[in-house]
């Protein structure tokens, strides 16, 4: 299990802004009680993947620390309205903070969802060749990619194809019951900017730095490769 400045250390440099901005976005969400508060250095508690989710949404999520902690509530609470999903391996829950933390804590096993869309969209079949793809795909250079993306007041989670084609998806806004007025739908077409999108590189570097030595061990057998030097290779 990770602390928070190791799990900061992990993402910044697939986030790209230097160390300290997040982490001051972070000191937002452990103002506001979205993090665990306690000593620093040493002594500093331990994140769970609920924890980590919670990062993701408030400080990957948002483009200023003082924004951090209402982004995460926010996005947090967005509500599943629509999804086609036919995958077994996951299924999105109904708030986007819930999706995220299960897809975090059973990572290793969600990758069946990415290793069916590869099978599907390359016919390829073997477990290694699989594996090789897979490893791709976490480098963002595979033949299907796993996204969240991060709007003003919606979100969206999908697993598309290098070609653009949406093979599953589940849509997340504020408040459901929007959608059944015209204002609503002039208010959607203004959110439809992406703020923020980060992918499978992210979430398996999040996994990793949380995860116990067990979780870890059971990516590795996934990716049929260590799982740090897969992300010490390559940054997004």
């Amino acid at each position: 299990m990770a602390q928070l400045t190791e799990l900061l250390r992990v993402l910044q440099p697939l986030d790209g802004r230097d160390e300290q901005t997040l982490y001051n976005s972070a000191r937002k969400l452990r103002e506001e009680g979205l993090l665990p508060k306690g000593k620093r250095g040493s002594g500093a508690p331990e994140l769970s993947f609920e924890d980590a989710a919670n990062v993701l949404l408030g400080v990957v999520g948002s483009t200023r620390s003082v924004d951090a902690a209402d982004r995460c509530r926010l996005l947090g609470g967005l509500k599943n309205i629509q999804m086609d999903w036919t995958s077994e391996s996951f299924e999105p829950a109904r708030l986007l903070r819930d999706s995220l933390t299960d897809l975090l804590s059973n990572l290793p096993q969600n990758f069946n969802l990415i290793a069916n869309a590869i099978s599907s969209a390359e016919k390829i079949k073997g477990k290694s060749k699989v594996r090789q793809r897979l490893c791709d795909c976490v480098l963002n250079r595979g033949p299907v990619a796993l996204n969240l993306l991060l709007r003003g007041r919606s979100a969206r989670l999908e697993v598309i194809t290098s070609s653009g084609a949406i093979l599953v998806f589940a849509d997340y806004v504020s408040d459901p019951n929007e959608t059944l007025h015209k204002e609503a739908f002039d208010r959607r077409a203004k959110d439809r900017e992406v703020v923020v999108q980060f992918g499978l590189m992210t979430l398996v570097a999040t996994h990793y730095a949380v995860g116990s030595e067990i979780a870890r061990k059971d990516m590795d057998h996934m990716l049929g490769m260590s799982t740090l030097e897969l992300l010490q290779g390559k940054a997004r």
